[in-house]
């Protein structure tokens, strides 16, 4: 795992400089603090970070081929790199490495730009072709690592980490102020975009040529969500058959690894399957917290004994106040999913015993895990007859604002279940993943930045996302949006950021792409089924899950939010917020409204700690990015 930056002046013979591609890569050695690569020529230069996992001694980057003529630096893996290898040498390439890096190099001699098709791992990577004079760059099929680039009068940048990008002060920073809105709606902010304007985030599946005066951006890989008819019995002697392999490939380290174990559905499989592909015993990793209503140890526990694993604990404290800043350092834009604090810890605990962890992610995407989809999967009964009152109603209950109520309070719940009965089922997702909504957004905002945001760009980008799916099924659909956009997004930049400020490589089975690709194509009943979420997946692995663990509810990372806001971080949000100097953000804030939330949550009369901690987070993100 690494850190990897570049500069190319493609329009121009103007040399990059080697002190600049030194600082970019000088912002990213949490990410590799092994060994540091750059290479320059006249007017291209790209630089890594390394966190040597795979052939340690040998595998320093950037690496060439056999002629010096293609340069190659990545960030991530190639899982499949040793038969890859073997079919390269059958065609006459010779390898000077071990490392599965080297298999990019000769595998895009061999086939150009069509080689990310044979990759299965996760990766960012950038090429420079000398004969060509082209720079090609990819990103894996899921999005588990990630690639941000600028392009501007014929120069082009790219970095793993923004603030790297920062270091060229040719880089122009501004607020994009339709990415501001999208993270206070969803809490982080969906590719393409980012906070900043003309910066953006290479899709997942995609990949950019800089070459001959132009840049372009394709799509190398599609998910195919159309459903294939196979018996029960088909798809779950598939499911166990694919998740093994994917665990035996990421098991592939000449360093120590182990696996993050949250007591849930897909932890503890992962585990299970580690214990079953392993000769040694695996090493897990846990954590928890002082509340109970938050602590899951227990089921962790059970699964260690169950599998005889070398486990880890630690308990978060509520001293997050010097996190919370540290966390706006690394993750460079505004990011508010608070699971982002605990991450980071098990990151940092596990890191002080391996380098390398496995995980669970994406086993909720993949199989209707939330407990959103059982709900969602109600077809709408009414009729269109009925239908044609719903703008009314939604007006009526929109004024109502019912994420400005108190989430146990019985107007909550009564307006949620009429919505529940007017919204259509893509509708009501919306509704579910909206954080901050129009209603509360126009309150928080002032009136000059209400202005300049035009009328709902959530919505449209929502909407725009669900109609990517080539299957037509309403929740085939959404669970195709979500692994497009909160898994890479979130879940993925969370894991990536949170596990590399630590230099933890986290590797995710359930996103193996061949693994992915066979899930999509599972219909949404075998994955919903009587109200129960998973169940084809607990059913496949009902020999490794204890009924315990198999039939309880699901927690998910949540975190004591709304304690800390009344404690520990209370101090923060009245200096960093309410005591803010920045006009920038007097002006485009509504701090009297900020005041008023912060205060009814000081006073228990609600529990605002979600806003606040978005509040928190951009202004925290402003004042060290912007300044003044």
């Amino acid at each position: 795992m690494c850190g990897i930056a570049g500069r190319f002046n493609y329009k121009s013979a103007k040399p990059v400089e080697r002190t600049l591609i030194q600082a970019m890569c000088n912002q990213m050695i949490h990410r590799g603090p092994d060994s540091e690569g750059i290479y320059i020529e006249d007017s291209v230069g790209i630089g890594m970070r390394r966190l040597s996992i795979i052939d340690v001694s040998g595998g320093d980057q950037p690496i060439t081929n056999e002629t010096e003529s293609i340069w190659v630096i990545c960030n991530g893996e190639i899982y499949n790199f040793q038969s890859l290898r073997k079919e390269l040498e059958e065609r006459g390439h010779s390898f000077k490495t071990k490392s599965d890096t080297e298999v990019i190099v000769h595998a895009y001699e061999e086939y150009g730009l069509e080689c990310t098709k044979y990759f299965r791992g996760m990766f960012a990577f950038a090429i420079w072709d000398k004969v060509r004079r082209r720079l090609f760059l990819a990103r894996d099929r899921l999005g588990q690592k990630p690639i941000y680039y600028h392009d501007r009068n014929g120069t082009f940048w790219f970095c793993s980490e923004m603030k790297s990008m920062l270091e060229d002060r040719e880089i122009e920073q501004s607020v994009n102020l339709t990415a501001l809105d999208y993270f206070f709606a969803f809490q982080y902010i969906p590719s393409p975009y980012t906070i900043f304007e003309g910066i953006q985030k290479l899709l997942p599946g995609h990949q950019i040529v800089v070459e001959n005066g132009s840049v372009s951006v394709t799509q190398y890989w599609a998910l195919n969500n159309l459903c294939v008819c196979r018996s029960e019995g088909e798809y779950i002697e598939k499911i166990r058959t694919l998740a093994l392999e994917a665990v035996k490939l990421r098991l592939i380290s000449d360093v120590p690894l182990g696996a993050f174990l949250s007591g849930g559905i897909d932890s503890s499989i992962i585990v299970g399957l580690m214990t079953k592909a392993s000769n040694s015993q695996v090493k897990t990793f846990s954590i928890g917290f002082e509340e109970e209503e938050f602590n899951e140890l227990t089921y962790a526990r059970m699964i260690s004994e169950k599998y005889g694993t070398d486990h880890n604990e630690f308990v978060v404290s509520a001293d997050v106040v010097d996190l919370a800043q540290r966390l706006v350092q690394h993750f460079g834009e505004p990011f508010g999913d608070s699971s982002a604090i605990p991450t980071y810890y098990v990151s940092k605990m596990t890191r002080s015993k391996v380098t390398v962890a496995l995980s669970g992610d994406a086993g909720d995407e993949l199989f209707a895990g939330y407990s959103k989809y059982p709900i969602l999967a109600k077809k709408n009964r009414f009729s269109p007859a009925i239908k044609m009152i719903n703008q009314f109603l939604k007006g009526t209950l929109s004024s109502l604002n019912p994420s400005f109520v108190q989430p146990e309070s019985f107007i909550r719940r009564a307006c949620l279940s009429l919505l529940e009965k007017v919204y259509s089922v893509e509708e009501r997702d919306y509704v579910w993943m909206i954080y901050l909504d129009t209603y509360f957004k126009g309150k928080l905002y002032s009136r000059a930045l209400r202005e300049n945001i035009w009328e709902d760009p959530c919505r449209k980008y929502y909407e725009k996302e669900l109609g990517k799916s080539i299957n037509s099924g309403v929740l085939d659909r959404i669970l195709f949006a979500d692994i497009h956009n909160y898994l890479p997004d979130d879940l993925n930049t969370k894991v990536d950021i949170t596990s590399m400020a630590n230099s933890l490589e986290v590797r995710s089975p359930f996103m193996d792409h061949k693994f992915v690709e066979f899930a999509a194509s599972i219909p949404s009943h075998y994955k919903v089924k009587d109200g129960s979420t998973k169940w084809l997946l607990k059913k496949a692995f009902a020999d490794i899950l204890p009924d315990e663990i198999r039939n309880r509810k699901k927690m998910g990372f949540a975190i004591p939010i709304d304690k800390w806001f009344r404690t520990d971080l209370k101090s923060l949000f009245e200096g960093a917020v309410l005591g803010t100097s920045s006009r920038w953000l007097t002006e485009h804030f509504n701090l009297g409204f900020i005041s008023h939330l912060f205060d009814a949550h000081q006073q228990c009369r609600a529990n605002h700690g979600s806003k606040l901690w978005l509040i928190l987070n951009y202004f925290l993100w402003h004042e060290a990015f912007m300044g003044n």
